[in-house]
């Protein structure tokens, strides 16, 4: 096999000239760490490969599912007597930006109001600032409302 290689070696020589290469001074040093100390050395080289399967497990386990809230603004109230402002909505729903492509997504929406809340008046726990008169209260279970 060597003998069939030799003349193409020696044409490509021929045509485009002999190229010469030495080893840049961090592969000497890698080199020389090999002969004089091999177990540090292949100790090294086996962290480096422990670190990079654990980096690549790390990136194969499923992404956490997140809830975006989308609120909705109320539109700029009317310039009459006695106006009624129009209340802020908020939606609630999965953030599937973050999953991976193989990782299956939810199906339907996101429950994140408690049951024995759904469809009363909030107290406590949620606030608007700067603080402005009116009530929080939840319309369904992933929506919330806040009538000023």
């Amino acid at each position: 096999m060597a003998n069939i290689l030799k003349p193409a070696g020696h044409l490509i020589g021929f045509l485009v000239g002999r190229f010469t290469w030495s080893a840049p001074p961090w592969l000497a040093f890698f080199c020389n760490l090999k002969k004089s100390n091999p177990k540090s050395f292949w100790a090294g080289i086996l962290v480096l490969l422990s670190v990079f399967g654990a980096y690549l497990y790390y990136q194969s386990l499923p992404k956490p599912l997140f809830i975006q809230a989308i609120i909705t603004k109320p539109d700029l109230t009317e310039n009459v007597k006695n106006p009624t402002p129009d209340s802020l909505k908020v939606e609630f729903s999965y953030d599937l930006s973050s999953l991976n492509p193989d990782q299956p997504h939810p199906e339907g929406m996101p429950s994140v109001a408690r049951i024995d809340l759904v469809a009363k008046k909030i107290a406590e726990g949620v606030r608007i600032d700067p603080a402005i008169p009116g009530e929080w209260k939840w319309i369904d279970d992933r929506r919330l409302e806040f009538s000023p």
